[in-house]
């Protein structure tokens, strides 16, 4: 890709598999001019690309309908910390906002790096409201579906238990079902 971020590393650490994982924070983004050398590492020139904040309405309906989305999608998954919920809610800068869900916000490579990519943060917080309302209809969906079979299973184990009592009460009055009269 030709656009990336500036970093730094606030983190480095080995997991149990052998991996290394880092934790990084973003400063600013650029464009790729040219490699200077891949050698012991890559290196390379680059042109900071700072992003466009607009300002106005239409920002401001972008960020409560991401904050708001956000929040719901939390809601509906519950591994979503709400210390992360928390940090979205207390952003002033609509460019960090729109970070800040992204980072938690499950998607493909691709569109992160066509948020990345865009220069408008207005354009940032569309496609960011796009993905966190189709989120939110997959995990509505996946809880609709867990919920109808909980019912389901829910109402055999009654019908089951219900019939063992059934049987219970029957034998407590002497009395024997249909069935079992024609098995004997």
């Amino acid at each position: 890709y030709s656009i990336g971020t500036l970093a730094t590393v606030q983190r480095l650490f080995r997991a149990p598999d052998g991996t290394i994982r880092m934790i990084v924070q973003g400063l600013s983004r650029f464009s790729l001019n040219e490699f200077t050398s891949v050698e012991p590492y890559l290196k390379a020139r680059i042109v900071l690309k700072p992003e466009t904040v607009e300002e106005g309405v239409e920002l401001e309906a972008q960020v409560r309908a991401a904050t708001d989305q956000f929040q719901e999608v939390a809601e509906l998954a519950p591994s979503l910390p709400r210390e992360v919920v928390a940090s979205v809610m207390l952003q002033e800068d609509p460019l960090q906002v729109a970070y800040t869900i992204a980072n938690y916000q499950r998607m493909d490579l691709e569109v992160a790096q066509q948020l990345l990519e865009d220069d408008s943060t207005i354009a940032k917080l569309q496609k960011l409201n796009g993905l966190l309302s189709r989120e939110i209809e997959v995990l509505s969906l996946g809880q609709q579906i867990q919920e109808e079979a909980r019912e389901e299973i829910e109402k055999v184990q009654r019908e089951y238990f219900l019939r063992e009592q059934l049987k219970a009460i029957q034998r407590e009055l002497g009395e024997v079902d249909e069935q079992a009269a024609e098995v004997e």
